[in-house]
């Protein structure tokens, strides 16, 4: 079945860009004829639905002391009506649908640079290959000053403020002011915004001889194609039997990618693998193709509470047919459904229309009832313990689901993994935070005190660079008393240190696949593909 590309399954992480409902279009005044105006019930209706609303902002506009701007208050109107609905339905203005498009269209108009700032200075993290920010010249550890004429450190830090000035849509040539790593002079540098695009699918690589590994990000229309080019170069050229998928953090994105994902999944036609329910009971069912291209064996999914949506629509299909097994945390819990729908301003709705269930009849959307205990509940899993112990975990629905081979399987706040790995507890400190969000900036400093951290080429050689130098006191040293954590934590504080220090020195790939072969999440899927 050919699904709308309006169907979305969209990210949680989308709940802070609330709501709307385009509804000042075309609405009609019905004027009041003294006494003998009878008003019928349909148009009490618009009075009370529509009418009321353009009254009170007619009045504002006429009366109200202060100068107000009425698109403004049109858009608070809309979002406070959106917020009585679920936490998914949202309002979207023509800036954030714009970026939205583009986030899961995969690809994005810019220059292709990542940036951390060290004392309110952009500096330059990487460049995308074969992009406009590495096409002019730019590299890791440039300073941006200016950017057509505007003083960088006037954004005080704020990565929006820097990426809205480098997206200005009428200014497509960039004349950046940058000072060059270990140099003083500045140079002025001329950058043509391009579209740069992104990969869904970022990592791929063999585990073992035997096994490999894919990594999906979210599920823009991309996906699908960059999942293939994983699959074929893993399985048919590099003779992998068995795959690790990896949905850590994935917010989910377009019900048609993960659909045609699963059908290379599951080699049999027709296997039903999610179906949808509207609020009239109307049922559409999304079922395997039976082109499998690349023959796969055994599967593990990894999930954690990030992965949500889409990310649960294919670990949902996997689990209910015994397809493999998923190792992790329970997922997020979001099973509703939205369409977009586009306003006449260039600003749209994304209305829920739909609930997903997987194969067996399984609806995992938590309880939204109470909006406040939905915005923060990944907060309370924490708090409960349930990341970090199993036994934490609540069975919301105790409505048994058994599976063909019948493993007994539960319903109503996520997908439950049939492996737990409970996370690190010490990431959830603000100790860790505060060594995070320094790193790249002491990063900055090694490079210049350690020249020779930039010409090494292999992994092993940061890794003997730690072991040879007293990082914990430099690290120490550079963040004064804010960097500062248990003496048990060493070993947490040396792997984050590793996975940054290769990202920065020699990019994403090697980074990725040293932070992949120490991943515990990952050996423990290794064991279960085992069994």
């Amino acid at each position: 079945m050919q699904i709308p590309s309006s169907y979305r399954i969209w990210q949680p992480a989308l709940l802070g860009v609330t709501v709307a409902l385009g509804m000042m279009a075309g609405v009609k005044m019905v004027p009041k004829l003294g006494n003998q105006y009878h008003p019928t019930l349909d148009t009490v209706m618009v009075l009370d639905q529509d009418d009321k609303i353009e009254e009170v902002l007619k009045y504002i506009d006429a009366k109200y002391i202060d100068t107000v701007h009425r698109g403004e208050l049109v858009d608070e109107t809309i979002r406070s009506i959106i917020d009585q609905l679920d936490p998914h339905s949202n309002y979207l203005t023509a800036k954030e649908v714009a970026l939205e498009a583009e986030n899961h269209e995969g690809h994005y108009s810019g220059i292709g640079a990542e940036f951390f700032f060290v004392q309110d200075t952009p500096i330059i993290l990487r460049t995308v290959e074969a992009s406009p920010a590495e096409r002019a010249g730019l590299g890791r550890g440039d300073a941006i000053l200016a950017i057509n004429g505007t003083n960088t450190l006037d954004f005080a830090s704020e990565f929006d403020k820097l990426s809205d000035l480098i997206r200005e849509p009428n200014q497509p040539d960039l004349r950046i002011a940058v000072r060059r790593s270990n140099a003083a002079t500045i140079d002025t540098v001329l950058v043509t915004r391009d579209l740069v695009p992104t990969n869904s699918v970022d990592h791929y690589q063999m585990l073992t001889d035997q096994v490999g590994y894919i990594r999906v990000r979210q599920f823009s229309m991309e996906t699908y194609r960059q999942f293939m080019v994983a699959v074929e170069n893993l399985v048919q050229q590099k003779k992998a039997k068995d795959l690790v998928i990896d949905l850590r953090g994935n917010p989910g994105g377009y019900l048609q990618q993960v659909v045609q994902i699963l059908s290379q999944l599951f080699v049999e036609k027709d296997k039903l693998l999610v179906y949808t329910v509207t609020r009239n009971g109307q049922k559409r069912e999304y079922r395997s193709s039976g082109q499998a291209f690349f023959p796969v064996n055994k599967i593990a999914v990894l999930v954690d509470e990030g992965s949500a949506s889409a990310s649960e629509i294919l670990a949902g299909a996997i689990q209910d047919w015994d397809r493999g097994v998923l190792v992790g945390r329970r997922t997020f819990g979001k099973g509703l459904v939205q369409k977009e729908f586009p306003l006449g301003d260039g600003s749209a709705l994304l209305l829920t229309i739909e609930r997903y269930y997987t194969p067996l009849g399984r609806l995992i959307q938590k309880s939204y009832q109470d909006r406040d205990a939905y915005q923060h509940e990944l907060y309370d899993r924490s708090q409960h313990g349930e990341l970090t112990d199993a036994a934490q975990i609540p069975v919301l629905d105790s409505t048994p689901y058994k599976t063909p081979r019948g493993k007994v399987l539960y319903a109503k706040g996520g997908i439950y993994p049939d492996v737990f790995v409970p996370m690190d507890s010490f990431v959830l400190s603000p100790e860790y935070q505060a060594i995070e969000g320094n790193l790249y900036s002491w990063m900055y400093q090694l490079s210049r005190e350690y020249p020779e951290l930039s010409t090494y080429q292999e992994a092993d050689q940061y890794v003997n660079w730690t072991k040879s130098h007293n990082w914990k006191r430099e690290l120490q040293n550079f963040g004064g008393k804010s960097l500062r954590w248990p003496s048990g934590m060493d070993r947490t504080v040396e792997r984050l240190i590793l996975d940054r220090m290769l990202y920065y020195f020699q990019g994403p790939d090697i980074a990725n696949t040293f932070s992949v072969n120490h991943d515990e999440c990952v050996e423990k899927a290794l064991k279960a593909l085992e069994k």
